[in-house]
């Protein structure tokens, strides 16, 4: 994110520990929790650190590409502990 100097970044992951992780060390990235897997999904918890939880591609995308048309980092929702 440093490098590349863009206000938008997105991160998609299936693993709530993840998006702690990302929330603590960049907190202005769009976190998107996705579980694809359609027998998976219904038994993963969202993840509390995830601004959104969509488990299909096509919503996904939607979501995603808006993040880019507003142009702006994610709100800060406190850092984990």
């Amino acid at each position: 994110v440093a490098e590349h100097g863009h206000p938008v970044t997105v991160f998609v992951d299936d693993l709530g520990v993840h998006h702690e992780s990302v929330a603590k060390h960049a907190p202005a990235v769009h976190r998107l929790h996705m579980v694809s897997e359609p027998e998976l999904a219904p038994y993963i918890k969202p993840a509390p650190f995830a601004h959104a939880r969509i488990d299909d591609w096509h919503d996904a995308l939607a979501w995603i590409t808006e993040r880019f048309a507003q142009n702006l980092p994610a709100p800060d929702q406190g850092a984990p502990a």
